[in-house]
């Protein structure tokens, strides 16, 4: 794994069960993708069940400004080449609602002072 500053936090499994061991090997992917530039990351999991009672794993992605969020089946967990490239959108979309997020406050800060300077 790289030398990512995720914050890591799993919710809903004991560390001794096989999904734990699951999600940590998919966090080590995760800062694989994420790299060790940049800001902080948190990585929130968390383990529910599905209207079947089947697990589902949750994944909350944030940084200081963009977030995102997945569902995963345990058997996607299995498979190192499907979650790298689930990862790597997920990571995608959170440095998309970043990256939104600093434009539209960069258009408010436009628009006030185009407003302070009677434009």
């Amino acid at each position: 794994m790289n030398d990512t500053r995720l914050k890591f936090s799993v919710k809903g499994v004991l560390k001794n069960d096989r999904l734990y061991g699951l999600i940590n090997e998919a966090h080590d992917l995760l800062g694989d993708v994420v790299g060790s530039s940049g800001p902080d990351v948190e990585d929130a999991w968390s383990v529910e069940k599905d209207s079947k009672g089947r697990p589902l794993i949750l994944l909350k992605l944030s940084d200081f400004k963009g977030r995102a969020e997945a569902k995963f089946a345990p058997d996607e967990l299995e498979n190192p080449r499907q979650m790298s490239y689930r990862l790597i959108r997920l990571w995608g979309d959170v440095l998309q609602d970043r990256s939104h997020k600093q434009l539209a406050e960069m258009m408010d800060e436009q628009g006030s002072e185009d407003a302070a300077n009677g434009s």
